[in-house]
């Protein structure tokens, strides 16, 4: 039996294993993918303090895990598929293919946010077609003339690594501009880049493949773009549908709808279970708020078990 089991392993979820074990809780971090999150796929975090000439968000998210691995958390690569309060102190986590459940007294929901998927026909086995920003997805024999869906800072990333391997990036922005929605910096930075060219005022209408590898795309306007790969980063989703029938809250208001819904101490509807960083409502999208909602969490996780103790 652990003290915290903590679900996801992003920015949020090792900030918390970070402290959690440093505080000296016996710590459990669960994770059914890659380590970092979406931090991770990130190819240059500039907006994370202390680091002036940016830094990459997998070598950051790297040593965020080693931090925690040397203070003592322990890490399970599983898929969490159901939650049950078992009594007023203890909780069990099921996972996939279970053999052994993850019991503890305190549990703290990180899972973050997922890319949406396109409903387009063909777009479900399409080779070619990626979601989120990270370059690394996609072999190198794809990455030749490229395109990137979306326009937020997401978007602005993944066209600025990717113009490092493709010859060619297109952007494809449903606004009438960039500025609406992306930050001024990565903004400057595609301006400067000769392969990327930014297609404002259309939307993604059709993808067409060859052997079931994308070849073109057609724009809602009839243009043609022959690519080798899309790159698609329109918004993020919390997958909480699983934790229906729960007892946990889950908010259905426009800017929230799918996440977690805490009070001021991040505690969730349930006492003991608590949710932090992007899964949780009323949260701003960045680094260094997950960073600062998994340190924060932890001080009210004390004041929980104290109090039951």
């Amino acid at each position: 039996m652990f003290d915290v089991a903590i679900i996801g392993a992003g920015a949020s979820g090792l900030t918390c294993a970070i402290n959690a074990s440093f505080e000296g809780l016996s710590t459990v971090m669960v994770e059914k993918g890659g380590i970092g999150g979406q931090a991770a796929t990130t190819s240059k975090i500039e907006n994370y303090p202390g680091f002036p000439q940016g830094i990459d968000g997998q070598k950051l998210m790297s040593q965020f895990y080693m931090q925690a691995e040397r203070l003592g958390t322990h890490s399970i690569v599983a898929n969490v598929t159901g939650f049950k309060k078992e009594s007023d102190t203890l909780f069990t986590l099921v996972t996939e293919n279970d053999t052994l459940p993850i019991v503890a007294r305190s549990v703290v929901f990180a899972t973050g946010l997922s890319f949406r998927r396109l409903h387009l026909p063909g777009s479900d086995n399409m080779r070619g077609l990626y979601y989120g920003p990270s370059v690394h997805q996609a072999p190198s024999e794809y990455l030749k003339n490229v395109a990137v869906l979306g326009a937020a800072n997401s978007a602005g990333q993944a066209a600025i690594n990717l113009a490092k391997y493709a010859s060619s990036v297109y952007v494809i922005n449903k606004k009438p501009s960039l500025d609406q929605v992306m930050s001024s910096t990565l903004i400057k930075d595609i301006a400067t880049l000769k392969n990327v060219q930014v297609i404002n005022k259309c939307n993604l209408a059709t993808i067409t493949g060859k052997d079931n590898k994308l070849h073109f795309i057609t724009l809602d306007n009839g243009q043609e773009l022959p690519v080798s790969a899309l790159f698609v980063c329109i918004g993020q989703l919390a997958d909480t549908s699983w934790l229906q029938g729960s007892g946990i809250d889950i908010s259905s208001t426009v800017g929230n709808f799918g996440k977690i819904i805490v009070d001021e101490n991040l505690l969730t509807s349930i006492p003991g279970v608590f949710a932090i960083g992007d899964v949780r409502n009323n949260q701003v999208h960045r680094v260094s708020t997950a960073v600062g909602d998994g340190s924060r969490v932890v001080q009210h996780i004390l004041d929980y078990l104290k109090g039951k103790s």
